[in-house]
């Protein structure tokens, strides 16, 4: 498994984007009167295309300095592409407060620069963190949402105070409504309960230091907020594996199964093979995911707990699944399975299946049903 850091590739992008604009900036400067947006004349695409101008370097340099700050977080937390749709949507908000108050002004110069856009990825990032410290002095930390705060109270100040549109300034209450809606974003996409989880599955990387006990009571913890999480869920059963306790550990897997889809669930059955532990699993929910996962190397193991382990009602379909998937690979075994179908179950719905299929061998006289 690799241990490389994922790559912010939205952050990034936007990112290049903005320097992009720049630089062709630099080499046509009246780029920001032909594609900034003029409230006097309002234009959607220029609403977009100013999302990625800037008046000058400083004003570049402050914007993608915090983009390169909140944007991973988001980002890694959050879906990338809930990264992009909050830019834009921040962004564009930003601009429709720029026109309502501009239009009326008799001279209002064309809005550019990502602010309004960022700000709404920094409304984003308060909810996720808005509990963490950040170090503002020697032994001083403030939170998140503190600095957030006085952020937004110096912008609404500024707000009221500056004719912003008029004199030129930093668009205030573009910074406001991208702000807005970068909130209102967050808890459409359930930002708390992103934040709810990333601090409760640290404190499970905290507990895994400590005892199984310990872990067990914050996964127990968390799943009461969050039924389905897999990290508690997967936690939680190899705790009690750790504990020794095997009636609840069967139970802990079992949840962590059903709870689960896609790679969390592989991941409990690739745990299950792993230990041994298909006894945790009734012989019906195996052979429903063996079907499940017939392509993948979990089915063929799952049939083969089916088949070696003590009889059951799924047996005979398991031979036959297994060998199947075994024609080619090991034709031997194959062969075998299909024998044992044979003898002892020529009265099943599964040696029939067999028989229609062209599989031998035939059932031999006096086979057991």
């Amino acid at each position: 498994m690799s241990n490389r850091a994922p790559v912010p590739v939205v952050t990034l992008s936007l990112i290049g984007l903005n320097l992009a604009a720049a630089v062709a900036t630099t080499l046509d400067p009246t780029l920001a009167d032909r594609y900034g947006f003029w409230a006097v004349r309002p234009d959607g695409f220029r609403a977009f295309t100013s999302l990625f101008l800037h008046a000058n370097l400083l004003h570049l340099a402050g914007n993608l300095v915090f983009l390169a700050a909140v944007g991973p977080l988001v980002e890694f937390h959050a879906r990338a592409w809930r990264l992009g749709t909050v830019y834009i949507a921040s962004g564009l908000a930003g601009v429709g407060a720029h026109y309502v108050v501009a239009r009326s002004l008799e001279f209002s110069p064309p809005l550019v620069g990502a602010s309004g856009a960022i700000a709404g990825v920094v409304a984003y990032a308060t909810l996720l963190y808005m509990g963490m410290k950040v170090p503002v002095a020697p032994k001083l930390g403030l939170k998140v949402s503190v600095l957030t705060l006085v952020w937004v109270a110096m912008q609404g100040v500024g707000a009221l105070m500056a004719n912003n549109a008029e004199a030129g300034s930093t668009a205030y209450w573009s910074h406001l409504a991208g702000f807005f809606v970068g909130l209102v974003l967050a808890f459409l996409f359930r930002a708390p309960k992103q934040a709810s989880l990333r601090i409760g599955h640290e404190a499970l990387d905290r507990m895994n230091q400590r005892s199984p006990a310990a872990v067990l009571a914050t996964a127990e913890a968390i799943l009461a907020k969050h039924p389905a999480d897999p990290r508690a869920l997967r936690d939680r059963a190899i705790a009690y594996g750790d504990l020794h306790e095997p009636d609840k550990e069967a139970a802990a897997i079992r949840e962590w199964v059903e709870r689960t889809q896609g790679e969390p669930q592989r991941e409990s059955l690739a745990y299950i093979r792993d230990h041994r532990l298909w006894q945790a699993l009734e012989p019906l929910d195996r052979a429903r995911l063996a079907h499940a996962y017939q392509e993948d190397s979990l089915g063929e193991a799952l049939l083969e707990s089916l088949v070696k382990g003590p009889d059951n009602p799924q047996r005979a379909d398991a031979l036959l699944s297994l060998a199947e998937c075994l024609s080619d690979r090991d034709p031997v075994r194959s062969h075998a399975l299909l024998t044992e179908l044979a003898e002892k179950y020529s009265g099943h719905g599964a040696f029939q299946l067999a028989q229609q299929r062209g599989h031998w061998p035939l059932p031999k006289s006096g086979a057991k049903s």
